[in-house]
């Protein structure tokens, strides 16, 4: 029943890539499917096999950490329907909301679980390269568009349910083929590996996410410091050679991904960060109709970077003014369209940052309690074994963490908190205190 229960876990993750669409409700796709049958099938094992209760004394502290944040979610949301009420909308975005912390936590503690075997970790890392798959839409944007693929025929989102979720997949793929490649000896397998790099750096610069592209610069960051201390920990003189050449590799990577992209996808991308180039209007069309040189032009011409498309600088001082109103117990879940008090033009929009969601849910004592959560994972990576597996897994903690900085993460992503309960696993970690 283990085997099985653990065969139900990888299919999870390695369907993370279709997040919509053919199974109803659409909030039961196959990653919450699969986790569930994995979690009745442990827990039937369980049943049957007492005497390995003991076992899940390791989880009891990773318990009372999700029960908290479910308890301090649901005093919030009490505190919401008590000031606005409780229409149909929010009752069912409640249920939602609460599912995928369920969903969450069963897939923490069955992957912590299991991730204490080297083997069933080394599975579950691979499983996460299933958005590789889309890779070859780079090479035919008319079918990417006809699949319904790509968001207002810019965005690339795949199967997921937007662009974002999309980039953040993406980025525990581009992850993984890092740490391959790093370990990996044979030159062939390399190049084979630095092309597949490549593709899915050029998949996230389609995706349009700010976030992820910073998260690309954090990941090559953090790589190159692996690097260097690994190989010249001493010595760091006769390392600068190989630190130039890391980075003219990196440089070139980003470079062919971004000529890989089609026209539209190029502009769009230097759209992105100079929206000048399109006078503020980015639609298709208009992209269409811009040279590359031209866009160019207008970059080098530009006075400054800016950033007007949904602007966080107008969002988060309605956030934090809201939550610092309501700051013992929050608003609930469901704070955003309850309280209908944080908005980008005439949309209402959620704060778009985690820890901001967090204070506005369940008040201080949810936000002290992610705080905290972050602390523990801090502690942890300093006990970790700096091998390879390790730049995976901290590359994907960091891309998550920033991701965490500008949306509203807490629940939308039962499938969040899977990297971190790898990398608690690796370390054989039994949290009896948080």
């Amino acid at each position: 029943m283990q085997r099985a229960a653990k065969l139900f876990v990888l299919l999870g993750i390695g369907s993370l890539f279709f997040r919509r669409g053919i199974i109803k409700p659409y909030t039961l796709q196959p990653f919450e499917f699969f986790i569930l049958l994995a979690g009745i099938t442990l827990a039937l094992f369980f049943i049957f096999h007492k005497e390995k209760w003991e076992e899940l004394k390791a989880l009891s502290g990773w318990f009372l950490f999700f029960l908290a944040m479910a308890l301090f979610a649901a005093a919030g949301t009490i505190n919401g329907y008590r000031l606005y009420g409780l229409d149909e909308t929010i009752q069912k975005a409640i249920l939602i909301d609460f599912f995928y912390i369920a969903i969450g936590a069963l897939a923490f503690f069955l992957v912590f679980y299991f991730s204490r075997e080297a083997r069933f970790r080394k599975h579950a890392v691979l499983t996460f390269l299933s958005p590789i798959i889309f890779t070859p839409f780079l090479l035919s944007r008319y079918l990417a568009d006809k699949l319904g693929f790509t968001e207002g025929r810019t965005h690339f989102w795949g199967l997921t349910t937007n662009p974002s979720e999309f980039a953040l997949l993406s980025l525990f793929s581009l992850s993984i083929l890092v740490f391959l490649i790093l370990k990996e000896k044979r030159t062939l397998i390399r190049v084979f590996l630095w092309i597949l790099i490549v593709f899915l750096v050029a998949l996230i610069l389609w995706s349009g996410s700010r976030t992820a592209w910073a998260s690309i610069v954090a990941v090559a960051l953090f790589v190159g410091l692996f690097i260097f201390s690994k190989h010249y920990p001493k010595n760091w003189k006769s390392g600068i050679g190989r630190i130039f050449l890391y980075i003219l590799v990196s440089i070139l990577t980003v470079t062919a991904s971004f000529f890989i992209l089609p026209h539209r996808e190029k502009i769009m991308v230097l759209d992105r960060v100079f929206p000048q180039i399109t006078n503020y209007d980015p639609t298709f069309f208009r992209l269409d109709e811009l040279a590359l040189g031209d866009a160019m032009y207008s970059v080098i011409k530009s006075d400054a970077i800016q950033f007007p498309y949904q602007n966080r600088q107008r969002i988060w001082p309605q956030a934090l003014h809201l939550a610092l109103s309501h700051p013992l117990l929050g608003l609930g879940v469901t704070y955003d369209i309850s309280s209908n008090k944080i908005r980008d033009g005439a949309e209402v929009v959620g704060a778009h940052n985690t820890f901001l969601e967090a204070l506005l849910t369940g008040g201080v004592g949810l936000f002290l309690l992610l705080l905290l959560f972050y602390a523990k994972v801090l502690r942890q990576l300093e006990t970790l074994e700096r091998d390879y597996q390790f730049v995976g897994l901290v590359s994907m903690v960091t891309s998550i963490f920033l991701f965490s900085l500008f949306g509203d993460y807490l629940f939308a992503l039962p499938w969040m908190w899977v990297p971190f309960a790898l990398l608690f696993g690796k370390g054989g970690t039994e949290p009896s205190k948080l």
